[in-house]
């Protein structure tokens, strides 16, 4: 296998990796709680993070974040937002979510619980836009032959890509106005969205030779 193969199959792994992690990851902490937590569900993905799931938490996105900024894609801009959004999803696990109940300080930085919240907010919300632009001006099929396959897998990157950033301005509109109001889990619906978005795109971006 020359060089030029494994770097093929080393970008194909790494995309997959990606879409896995952002698909399975609400899935893995949904299901947790309701069968390891006496059927509890959290608010939100992020308050995962204070109970006995915060290592999937952690690990699923800390991996996530590791792979982005690993991930080399063909023009300099990619590296730039794909790099900034690993550094935002390790920064989103650094400063946890404030949680009623749990009390400080927050994180291994100590951190009192409102500040932390307020730099998980920033950071979580600009997570999603960062992957939204991405996907919805950057991923392109660069390889199709077939001008229609090429047009039919940007629309979908175009639709995921901004469905991340819509779920960007609900989750920051919740979060700030509606937050220990809401008797339902809107705030967990719309991060849930946002990650399954995230990682589909990726998924198909995977399914396809070197482009972004």
């Amino acid at each position: 296998m020359n060089n030029n193969s494994l770097l093929y199959q080393s970008y194909i792994i790494i995309r997959r990796s990606i879409g896995y992690l952002g698909v399975f990851l609400p899935v893995l902490l949904i299901l947790g709680g309701l069968f390891l937590n006496e059927g509890k569900v959290e608010f939100s993905l992020s308050a995962y993070y204070h109970n006995n799931l915060g290592d999937i938490f952690v690990m699923c996105l800390g991996a996530s974040g590791i792979l982005l900024v690993a991930y080399r894609g063909r023009e300099p801009f990619i590296r730039i937002l794909t790099s900034l959004g690993g550094v935002l999803a390790l920064l989103v696990i650094l400063f946890p979510t404030e949680v009623k109940g749990v009390d400080g300080p927050y994180g291994i930085l100590k951190l009192e619980p409102s500040l932390s919240g307020t730099i998980h907010l920033v950071c979580a919300s600009l997570f999603f836009i960062v992957l939204g632009v991405i996907s919805f001006w950057r991923f392109t099929d660069h390889t199709s032959d077939a001008e229609e396959e090429r047009r039919k897998l940007d629309r979908w990157y175009k639709l995921l890509g901004l469905t991340s950033m819509l779920c960007a301005a609900v989750y920051l509109v919740l979060v700030l106005f509606f937050k220990g109001t809401l008797e339902w889990y809107p705030i967990l619906v719309v991060e849930t969205v946002g990650l399954e978005a995230m990682g589909f795109t990726w998924l198909i971006k995977g399914a396809k030779t070197i482009g972004a």
